[in-house]
């Protein structure tokens, strides 16, 4: 029997646990929701997931928010988005991936196919992981959906995205709310994506 959904949020299983979760669901070819949230499972026990979305190229939701990721996580997620284009919804908010994971991410979003929404909120993203995130969505033709909220982007980082959203008309929602922009430099990225109607700015 193939277990579609598997929800163990919250459980605190750890690195060790993750491993061992990931051998039990090798055989299982048909999951669509991974979830993850709030596991403690670091950048150790982030690197069995490369295996698991290997064998399951039917998953769709991913959710690994507060799980103390940092960059080694990163480049796994990185490499995942490159080979999977079957995940359409990637929770990654409340880590530490900083601006390095944001280089990767970025990078990745220049090729991937298939990512919907991409959930980057509380990360400690600052202005040269928003630059590198906006060179992705020059590229990306799929994602509709974007937090970026509670980061530290500035003006710049912020000015960076705008920029690149004027050759993206596929994203519909950025959130770019709780970071440190001053009233005017708020308005500033506003005016700056007023032509891009199809777009719902939270900023």
């Amino acid at each position: 029997m193939c277990i579609r959904d598997r929800n163990i949020g919250d459980n605190g299983i750890g690195f060790e646990g993750m491993k061992e979760f990931c051998k039990a669901l090798k055989e299982n070819k048909k999951l669509t929701l991974l979830n993850l949230w709030d596991n403690s499972i670091t950048d150790e026990g982030a690197k069995y997931l490369k295996v698991l979305t290997e064998l399951n190229k039917t998953l769709t939701q991913v959710y690994l928010g507060n799980n103390s990721l940092e960059y080694k996580s990163a480049e796994v997620i990185g490499k995942i988005l490159k080979r999977n284009y079957s995940i359409t919804q990637l929770y990654l908010g409340m880590n530490n991936l900083g601006d390095e994971g944001a280089k990767i991410i970025g990078e990745a979003l220049k090729s991937n196919r298939g990512l919907v929404a991409l959930y980057f909120y509380n990360n400690g993203v600052k202005n040269e992981g928003a630059k590198s995130i906006g060179e992705g969505l020059e590229l990306n033709k799929t994602l509709t959906t974007l937090y970026l909220q509670e980061n530290r982007i500035e003006f710049e980082g912020a000015e960076a995205i705008g920029k690149s959203l004027k050759a993206n008309w596929t994203l519909i929602y950025l959130n770019l709310s709780s970071n440190p922009m001053n009233n005017e430099e708020k308005m500033t990225i506003r005016k700056l994506l007023k032509k891009n109607r199809n777009l719902t700015l939270l900023c």
